[in-house]
């Protein structure tokens, strides 16, 4: 009883003497739910004169209590990068000391921390950008610029069955779509979740990003069989190609300006269409496209480079000839044809000399052309060439020139010919004329008389077609073959004939036929063919002689019909043979032959006959004679002579 009415005494007491300060008004800032790691401040404040007090922030339920002195009526409390820790209620009360005395005002009201972890919206991105080709891989990228790391990314498509989510510890994840397909179009977004404190926390779905699938085909190559430019008529195949998938499509050439349009279907990647004997309608750009329907939907290549035709006339080289071959004789005429193998006929053809003033054209309706150069000369000389012209759909066109065809112009003189006075053997010492004669128009040469072995050379100018050369007193060094030649300048230049056939010139020795004389006592002096008598025991002599200025030499006398020949050098161009007894046996044809040598070679005269007949003495004559024989003769012998000589004129008939 007594505790409580002191308890009454000291409330009265205080009640009475009591600074009763009125309860702290609180505001936080930011207001509202706050973000994770987000700064707040709590502000308490009194409405009191007595100031200079502590103000103190106290969290309901938890571990805060902050405390605050302040001159002011106000005192502000941080608290940095809030937490889950830092939610719940918080009060304020203010505390002050009056006259030594501590006074509390009451708690204030309570304001409520509420902590929130607000995810940013995700960004979202895909590679590559924009349509997206069939079979293709995509890739969306989904990133969130957040510290709680560690959380799940899931990718959804907005109308479709496509989800997927996939856990990171990075700010970002990427969701790879390979081959991507028709079913695979459409909006993807893409959201992020994360466990915090316990706590689910989800992002708001980013923003849309559209996947569009396309069929993009790629642009065909285009190629042409041959390449290059065209020739006329020829066969031209142009390749039409294209690296996809996607078979079965329908290849399409279209000429860039012109009619040419061709679609043909492959089940292959290339095809071929072929252009038979181009002409100048078919040049020009072609171009290809292909054309392929996939799920019900059409598609097509985008147009393929070009690739030109262009078509021209190839005219080949023409041939070219000459009718001589080539060389051609001075004052020929010369016949060049120019050919071509080709089906544009009735083009020109036009002949040209190299080097030189000629030129010549020729329009044929035909292959080829000849053309007529007459009596050439060495202005005519050098190469020649061909080329051909013609017009096709109003284009000209001209050949290559030709190889070359030479004219070389020659001189030809003819063979001279030759001949000797007198004609045959000549006899040494006799005067020779050797006449070179030639039949050419190009007079005023020269002529060369050459002996083939031998030193006789001579040369003799001549305005005519002749020159005659002569060898007075010929002798055996003059002997042999002899050939003319022709030389002679025309033009500036000089020319030869080829030599003539050979002469010869034969050189003899010609011995006149030797005289015989026969002298004998009874006979005299007989001479010439016809016969001379010898009497019988008479001696006789011939004698053989020769008019000739060759000296020496010698005389042989011939007794035919026996094999008597005797031999006697010529002295003063004569020689005698004795006989000192004629006899019956020395009876018959005698010849006279005379030889001399000249310069090694041995010459031989004819024969010069002369027939001798043997007599009998008569009585006179005999006696005579026996009467020289006693004289001559020893007895002994006598009777045998007698003998002799009395049958012997029994014989004769002598008396």
């Amino acid at each position: 009883m007594f505790q409580l009415l002191l308890f009454l005494l000291i409330t009265m007491l205080f009640i009475y003497f009591s600074v009763i300060l009125p309860k702290p008004s609180i505001s936080k800032s930011p207001v509202g739910e706050l973000t994770w790691g987000q700064d707040v401040s709590i502000t308490c404040s009194i409405s009191t004169q007595h100031l200079g007090g502590t103000f103190t922030l106290q969290q309901s339920s938890g571990s805060f209590r902050k405390s605050q002195t302040s001159s002011t009526n106000s005192a502000t409390f941080n608290i940095p990068q809030v937490t889950f820790s830092n939610e719940g209620s918080y009060q304020c009360q203010y505390q002050t000391r009056i006259s030594s005395r501590d006074f509390r005002s009451p708690q204030s009201d309570s304001v409520r921390v509420s902590i929130s972890v607000i995810l940013p919206k995700p960004s979202i991105s895909m590679i590559p950008v924009g349509n997206v080709t069939w079979g293709q891989t995509v890739s969306i990228t989904c990133s969130i610029s957040t510290q709680h790391l560690g959380g799940t990314f899931t990718l959804q498509q907005s109308s479709g069955s496509f989800r997927k989510s996939q856990t990171s510890s990075t700010n970002s994840v990427t969701f790879n779509i390979p081959q991507v397909n028709f079913n695979n179009e459409g909006s993807y977004q893409c959201q992020y979740q994360t466990r915090i404190s316990g706590r689910e926390f989800s992002s708001p779905q980013s923003d849309s990003i559209r996947l569009s699938v396309t069929v993009i085909l790629p642009k065909p190559s285009i190629s042409t069989t041959p390449v290059g430019q065209l020739t006329w008529g020829q066969d031209v195949s142009i390749t039409c190609s294209i690296s996809t998938q996607h078979l079965g499509g329908t290849f399409t050439l279209q000429q860039s300006s012109g009619s040419f349009r061709k679609s043909q279907i492959s089940s292959a990647t290339s095809v071929t269409f072929n252009i038979t004997e181009v002409n100048f309608n078919n040049e020009g750009l072609y171009q290809c496209q292909y054309q392929t329907r996939i799920s019900s939907q059409d598609f097509r290549s985008p147009q393929s480079d070009s690739v030109g035709v262009s078509v021209t006339v190839i005219l080949p080289n023409p041939t070219i000839s000459t009718n001589t071959g080539g060389a051609v004789t001075w004052g020929q005429d010369v016949s060049i044809t120019c050919s071509i193998s080709t089906q544009h006929l009735g083009g020109t053809f036009t002949l040209q000399q190299s080097s030189g003033s000629f030129r010549k054209s020729q329009t044929s309706s035909t292959n080829s052309a000849v053309f007529r150069i007459p009596e050439v000369n060495f202005s005519n000389e050098g190469l020649y060439q061909c080329q051909y012209h013609t017009r096709v759909s109003g284009r000209d066109f001209s050949s290559p020139q030709s190889s070359s065809v030479r004219i070389s112009v020659t001189l030809i003189l003819p063979k001279p010919s030759v001949f000797v006075i007198p004609v045959g053997k000549v006899t040494w010492g006799h005067h020779v004329s050797i006449t070179c004669s030639i039949s050419t128009q190009h007079l005023g040469g020269t002529f060369t008389l050459q002996q083939t072995s031998g030193s006789f050379r001579k040369s003799q100018t001549s305005s005519t077609n002749s020159a005659s050369f002569n060898i007075t007193q010929v002798t055996f060094s003059n002997e042999g073959s002899y050939q003319c030649q022709y030389q002679t300048r025309v033009s500036s230049r000089d020319f030869s004939s080829p030599e003539s056939d050979p002469v010869g010139l034969s050189v003899a020795v010609t011995l006149q036929q030797p005289s015989i004389c026969l002298t004998s006592p009874n006979t005299g002096l007989v001479c010439g063919p016809e016969g001379a008598e010898v009497i019988r025991g008479d001696d006789f002599v011939f004698t053989c002689s020769i008019s000739s200025h060759f000296p020496g030499g010698v005389f042989s006398l011939i007794f035919s019909g026996s094999n008597i020949t005797e031999t006697k050098p010529a002295i003063n161009n004569s020689a005698s043979f004795s006989f000192p007894e004629a006899d019956y046996e020395h009876q018959g044809n005698y010849s006279c032959v005379y030889e001399v040598v000249v310069v090694s070679r041995t010459f031989t005269s004819t024969f010069t006959a002369m027939s001798v007949t043997i007599k009998k003495a008569g009585l006179k004559l005999y006696l005579s004679k026996t009467y020289d024989w006693f004289e001559n003769y020893p007895e002994k012998q006598i009777y045998l002579w007698v003998s002799n000589e009395l049958r012997a004129s029994s014989e004769n008939h002598y008396y």
